[in-house]
């Protein structure tokens, strides 16, 4: 799934794209336990209803008067861009975490404007409060990339909040 969404971004965005760790979109891959409960999480949220929230990221990213399409693809890209797939440890980066919502994560200049996208995003996390940030913001550029007229990427609940900035990388 993740080479089919670089390519796309690439054939859609050859100008923009720097080549880093391409897993933007990952599912957490830690130990059969850890996959276990993440499964379970995908489950009781799947019945709060994924395409429910899906319908209500596609209400706030596109429409008559605006396409953020692509500013929500650099969101998930960004806040996912510390992902390191040999990481085994619960540390590994990733959208896990929603840490670009602290300082000084989001005051990087690599971050510029993304707040801007947070908060076009933040009237689908107030109308389901259970959905993790970090579950928002990548499930968020899944929902862009097919509104764009990409491919169906399927989604894995199960990312995790911080509460604070401490774990700021």
């Amino acid at each position: 799934v993740i080479q089919k969404i670089y390519r796309y971004y690439l054939l859609t965005h050859t100008t923009t794209v720097q080549l880093y760790n391409l897993s933007i979109f990952h599912s957490l891959t830690h130990s059969a336990s850890q996959l276990t409960k993440i499964s379970a999480m995908s489950t009781s949220q799947n019945i709060m209803g994924e395409q429910a929230i899906r319908s209500e990221i596609s209400s706030n990213i596109k429409s008559t008067k605006a396409n953020v399409c692509p500013f929500t693809i650099r969101l998930a890209w960004h806040a996912s861009g510390t992902f390191d797939k040999n990481d085994t440890s619960l540390q590994a980066g990733g959208s896990n975490g929603a840490t670009m919502r602290f300082s000084p994560e989001i005051d990087d200049g690599a971050n510029a404007g993304l707040a801007i996208m947070q908060a076009i995003l933040e009237p689908v996390k107030r109308k389901y409060p259970k959905l993790s940030y970090a579950d928002l913001w990548t499930l968020a550029g899944c929902q862009a990339i097919e509104l764009m007229g990409g491919p169906e990427i399927p989604f894995n609940f199960g990312r995790k909040d911080e509460a604070d900035g401490t774990t700021c990388p």
